[in-house]
């Protein structure tokens, strides 16, 4: 059986590879924007998606720069993409 501190430190890894990931998927997004279509009546709103995604980074990130065991209140994601 591990340590709560070794379990603390595997978990805070994966947390920050998470955060990597999310920046990477910023490019994906960037070429997904360019090959879309501009003329389509329903656009997708990447615009929206970069909001979400920085939201929870951002939520990440506080969490590893200051845990706390008292819940944080975070601002809703916008969920629907299509406009």
């Amino acid at each position: 059986m591990g340590t709560p501190l070794a379990t603390t430190d595997r978990e805070q890894d994966a947390l920050e590879k998470i955060i990597e990931e999310l920046e990477q998927l910023n490019e994906l997004i960037d070429k997904a924007e360019r090959e879309s279509d501009s003329t389509e009546r329903i656009r997708f709103r990447y615009d929206w998606l970069r909001r979400d995604l920085k939201l929870v980074k951002n939520g990440i990130q506080d969490h590893l720069d200051a845990p706390s065991t008292e819940p944080k209140t975070f601002e809703p994601l916008q969920g629907d993409y299509r406009q």
